[in-house]
C-alpha cells in the first residue's frame, strides 16, 4: 500500500510538484486525528513518497508550521505542504487516500484519490468508476 500513497500525492500534486520545494508532514492524518494522537508515515511509504520527486523533505508538525509565512505563503513561495492519510477501505477493492495539499499560489486543498482493484492491480479511479461517493473533510 505504499506506493498507492506516493501514488495518490503525486496524482494530487499534478506538475506542482515539479517546480517546488515539495515538504511532506511526518504523520499520517485523518480529518479528526487530534494533535498529538498522529501516525508516523511508515518507512516504506516516506520511500515510495520519496521516489516520486526530485527533492523531498519530511517534516514534523512543528517545522511544517514554520514552513506557513503569516501571508500564508509556503517556504517564502517556493514551496507546497503535503499531507497523507492511510489507505481506507471504502467497499470491497476499492481504497481511498485523503491527500491535503497547501501551496502558496492556491492555498489549502484536499481531495480522496481512489484506487479500485481491477484482479491483477490497483489502478486510479473515480466515483463514476467505482460508484462510491467520497464526503471527508478534504473532498
Amino acid at each position: 500500500m505504499a506506493d498507492l500513497s506516493a501514488r495518490a500525492v503525486t496524482q494530487a500534486c499534478g506538475t506542482t510538484c515539479d517546480f517546488l520545494n515539495v515538504y511532506v508532514r511526518d504523520q499520517l492524518l485523518f480529518a479528526d486525528t487530534l494533535v498529538g494522537d498522529e501516525e508516523p508515515i511508515p518507512a516504506s511509504t516516506r520511500e515510495a513518497i520519496t521516489g516520486r520527486f526530485v527533492q523531498v523533505r519530511f517534516v514534523d508538525m512543528g517545522e511544517a508550521d514554520q514552513l506557513v509565512a503569516d501571508d500564508l505563503r509556503i517556504d517564502g513561495g517556493s514551496g507546497v505542504l503535503l499531507s497523507v492519510s492511510p489507505h481506507v477501505q471504502l467497499a470491497d477493492g476499492v481504497v481511498g487516500i485523503d491527500v491535503g495539499l497547501w501551496s502558496s499560489g492556491d492555498g489549502f486543498h484536499g481531495q480522496t484519490i481512489q484506487f479500485m482493484w481491477d484482479g491483477e492491480t490497483w489502478t486510479e479511479a473515480t466515483s463514476e468508476d467505482t460508484g462510491v461517493t467520497v464526503t471527508s473533510a478534504v473532498s
